[in-house]
């Protein structure tokens, strides 16, 4: 990254071109890119985006803003295609979650991490003293915390119901015991898209991989829950940094990315709306029953303030159904 913002300083980009289909070795598997730029910084214009489908043949091409395009030196997401480009400009027009809340970080440290191993205890080890429900990535869903409900795997042991006992915790970092209980949405680390769930009272810690969001004002994080779990936000992620993408359409997901997601500035009536959504499907996650028509009715409402139209949120649904069935 560094050498490209050296290269921007010193010259203007015309061209990128991706020959990343193109077979240019036959024993070697490389993702070629071409860059053409020009000596001359000072009458930047445009740069144009074009995909090859073989060396000579274009697949497709694009110009991107002269301003938008020497933002930031992660290109990739300009040579999707034009559709998705247009949606991803409409959602980036949104300022950025680390603005709209107190803060975002990731729940452990790596030291912290094997720290915390050596002190899971399993709850029914546990009596009179205070603890900490233990979460990692596999036991985080959309709008739920499955705590005791499946194992929790971590670092290569599991547990059925696993706890902290806030004492260890405070001997290890007591600035993660403090995080652990104060109000929060706790994020999975490597999914297929954004599983954010909601700690109301600070009752569990998160483990490694994952990334919590704080903030004192419950409602303001009913409301950025629904937004970190809807689909538009998902189709955002994977299209805006799609170098993240893993094996199996999974996505590694880190604090750095999750405090750049945009989110709509909302109305105190629009927000108090939108919590009472969330509330709604909080309660019928509790409750066991289906949610799909409240999650619909918070998508067609985050749709309207992120500006799509119904053929943009068609594509959004689209991409999430192929997603989810791949």
């Amino acid at each position: 990254a560094e050498a490209l913002r050296e290269l921007l300083r010193q010259r203007s980009v015309l061209e990128i071109c991706d020959y990343s289909a193109v077979k240019v070795f036959k024993e070697v598997a490389v993702y070629p890119i071409v860059f053409r730029a020009s000596m001359d910084k000072g009458a930047r214009s445009d740069p144009t985006m074009t995909v090859m489908s073989d060396l000579e043949e274009v697949l497709q091409t694009r110009d991107i803003p002269v301003q938008t395009f020497y933002a930031d030196v992660s290109w990739d997401r300009y040579f999707g295609a034009e559709p998705a480009s247009a949606i991803l400009t409409k959602i980036m027009a949104h300022p950025p979650l680390q603005q709209q809340c107190k803060g975002v970080s990731a729940a452990a440290t790596v030291s912290e991490a094997y720290e915390l191993k050596k002190v899971i205890l399993e709850k029914k080890e546990v009596t009179g003293k205070q603890f900490k429900k233990f979460v990692n990535t596999g036991t985080i869903d959309r709008f739920a915390l499955c705590w005791a409900e499946r194992p929790t795997r971590y670092i290569k042991g599991s547990y059925n119901a696993p706890v902290v006992l806030d004492a260890d915790l405070r001997s290890i970092n007591l600035k993660r015991l403090q995080q652990a209980a104060a109000p929060k949405i706790i994020i999975g680390g490597m999914t297929k898209e954004l599983e954010c769930a909601l700690d109301p009272s600070g009752e569990y810690l998160a483990g490694k991989s994952t990334t919590i969001v704080l903030d004192d004002d419950l409602e303001n994080l009913r409301y950025l829950l629904g937004v970190l779990n809807s689909k538009i936000v998902t189709f955002w992620y994977r299209h805006y940094y799609k170098s993240l993408s893993l094996a199996g359409g999974y996505l590694r997901i880190n604090q750095g990315e999750i405090k750049t997601i945009p989110v709509p500035k909302s109305t105190p009536a629009v927000r108090r709306k939108l919590a009472h959504i969330v509330d709604q499907i909080l309660a019928a996650k509790r409750n066991q029953s289906t949610s799909s028509k409240l999650e619909a009715e918070l998508e067609e409402e985050l749709s309207k303030m992120y500006g799509l139209t119904a053929e943009e949120m068609a594509l959004v649904q689209d991409h999430q159904s192929n997603l989810i069935n791949a």
